[in-house]
């Protein structure tokens, strides 16, 4: 069998589409699938392969959204139709666009992140005119209209949570009998072998000591920047030494270092931007707990790999998240937007160093048990066979 990924988003750029693209392929390729990604590229048509096996095809194209979803969205179509494409079946990584026709037709889509429960949540958030500026921003409506004609025009449908097969169920009237609900995966032997705290804090340029937050997020309205950032605020007052690591960057990038000083915290909050997997890694390793304080979350893959890498993580409560986190054995799961709640829970790890290690432990069990891509690639794979060969309704 010859699998076709095209994927919006692959490394080196970053991001849970990406890392989901990413594991797939390599872990397909693995089982003896012979598997390729297609994937934009900012220059001309180029095909490189990944260490590890899959083939990559990077396809020239205009790179700003919306434009550059329209032009990737075009560039498939064509690869598809005229370049040869000869796979078996041909997956959609990406949910916010649709195929278009082509000599080849799209088999497979995956959906993973709900726009509507987005939306709704910006609205009641901050309201009003900044509303609207940061949802025409966000281009929602374009997103939107693009997941839906997604959802009705490829036959197979693969949700990456019971969470989101239901709110695309609701939102677009798809029964629930063409939802394929598989989770996202981990590459765990990335997570073996990792550095110890001390040595992973150096390599990111930190003190050694003292307790380490982490989140690792797009800085926008769904992260509840300003709930985590009052929480943090009363740790603070607890533990003067505590810092807190933002990995990653967002259009509230200013507004979130702004913010920070303006509450006196800027001095223990660590700003490091979009950063690379390896450096991703380390700093789950430098980290005590791992925090994610959305609003809504399709599923969570940074506290899955959190758990890959041992660490304890508090979260909300919001979406799939209590699909990954198991509240009270590997972490906690707080009520979204109770800045006392999301203080306190993560106090109680900080103050309870055994919980932590315990809530580690579990975690990574937790991953090689349900979010392994070595056995959810095989199911995966398993699932091809039953749509190549028609066995799906």
């Amino acid at each position: 069998m010859k699998v076709c990924l095209l994927s919006y988003e692959f490394p080196p750029y970053l991001g849970g589409e990406a890392c989901y693209t990413e594991g797939l392929a390599i872990s397909l390729s693995r089982t003896g699938i012979e598997t390729e990604v297609v994937t934009p590229s900012r220059g001309g048509l180029q095909t490189a392969d990944l260490p590890e096996g899959p083939k990559v095809v990077r396809l020239a194209g205009c790179q700003q959204k919306p434009l550059g979803i329209a032009s990737f969205q075009a560039a498939c179509s064509i690869y598809l139709s005229r370049m040869g494409c000869d796979a078996d079946i041909v997956h959609q990584t990406s949910d916010y666009f649709f195929p278009l026709p082509s000599r080849k037709p799209v088999d497979v889509v995956t959906l993973s992140h709900p726009y509507e429960p987005e939306e709704e949540l910006v609205k009641s958030v901050i309201g009003g005119k900044e509303a609207q500026a940061y949802l025409r921003r966000r281009h929602m409506r374009y997103l939107r209209s693009m997941q839906k004609m997604a959802s009705v025009r490829v036959p197979h449908i693969v949700a990456i949570s019971r969470f989101t097969a239901y709110t695309f169920g609701r939102a677009h009237g798809i029964p629930p009998e063409r939802f394929r609900i598989e989770p996202p995966g981990i590459l765990l032997e990335r997570f073996d072998g990792l550095k110890d705290q001390h040595e992973a804090r150096s390599s990111l340029g930190l003190e050694a000591s003292g307790p380490l937050l982490l989140q690792v997020a797009r800085l926008d309205h769904n992260k509840d920047l300003s709930t985590l950032l009052s929480a943090f605020g009363i740790i603070k007052e607890r533990m003067p030494e505590c810092r807190l690591l933002i990995a990653g960057s967002g259009p509230l990038r200013q507004w979130f270092a702004n913010s920070a000083e303006r509450m006196g915290l800027g001095g223990n909050v660590v700003m490091i931007g979009p950063v690379s997997s390896r450096v991703l890694i380390d700093a789950y390793s430098a980290a005590d707990v791992v925090i994610l304080s959305s609003l809504m979350e399709g599923f969570g893959i940074v506290l899955a790999e959190a758990m890959a890498a041992e660490r304890p993580c508090v979260a909300t409560r919001c979406g799939a998240t209590e699909e990954v986190v198991s509240d009270g054995k590997t972490g906690f799961l707080v009520p979204p937007r109770d800045t006392s709640s999301l203080a306190g829970a993560i106090l109680s790890i900080l103050g309870q160093p055994d919980l932590g290690r315990r809530f580690g432990k579990a975690g990574r069990r937790r991953v090689e048990r349900m979010f392994d891509w070595s056995f959810l690639a095989t199911r995966m794979a398993a699932y091809y066979e039953q749509v190549e060969k028609g066995d799906l309704a």
